[in-house]
């Protein structure tokens, strides 16, 4: 129960970005997925962006062995954010390249079973419930893609202090350019 109240949290849970693990023909699957206004309204929303104008999932699944699958995939995106500085519209686009093994729940680690773990590999996706989650995978992906900290050519940085943030002010400001001096 736990997990199909999580899957129906997702913005992208509708049963087009939901693959049935079974249902994947030998030579692999073709993925082309574009999402419609009302699921990118929600990811919009979900991923505090003023406005994402295209999502798009290319790539191909394919079977390997003891139940496992791949994927091969570009996830591409137009969307805008507010600047950190001036709150504007700032346009962005990312073309992320997604190469990600699936393995049924049952097969990944336990606990109590020691594993060797390779920094440079990814984390295998669970195959739950039978279903490969092709939605959890596209929301991931987008939201560690996103800039963060988008800013626009308006964003005037003589306003800036250290690291890029805005200079603070006040009587403490002023008390704190005294000090330096």
């Amino acid at each position: 129960m736990k997990h199909d109240e999580e899957r129906e949290q997702l913005p992208l849970a509708s049963a087009r970005w939901r693959i049935e693990a079974a249902k994947v023909p030998g030579g692999g699957l073709k993925i082309d997925l574009a999402a419609d206004a009302a699921e990118r309204k929600a990811l919009a929303a979900t991923l505090d962006l003023l406005a994402l104008d295209q999502l798009l999932l290319k790539g191909l699944l394919t079977g390997l062995s003891r139940g496992r699958f791949r994927l091969v995939a570009r996830l591409q995106a137009e969307f805008a954010q507010p600047c950190v500085v001036t709150v504007e519209p700032v346009a962005a686009r990312i073309d992320e390249p997604i190469d990600l093994e699936f393995v049924p729940t049952e097969k990944l680690a336990s606990p109590s079973r020691q594993i060797d773990i390779d920094p440079n590999e990814e984390a295998p996706e669970p195959i739950e419930a039978g279903c490969i989650e092709l939605g959890r995978v596209v929301y991931e992906t987008l939201a560690v893609g996103l800039p963060l900290f988008p800013r626009s050519g308006a964003a005037d940085t003589a306003d800036l202090g250290e690291a890029g943030m805005p200079k603070p002010e006040g009587p403490f400001a002023k008390l704190e350019v005294l000090r330096k001096k």
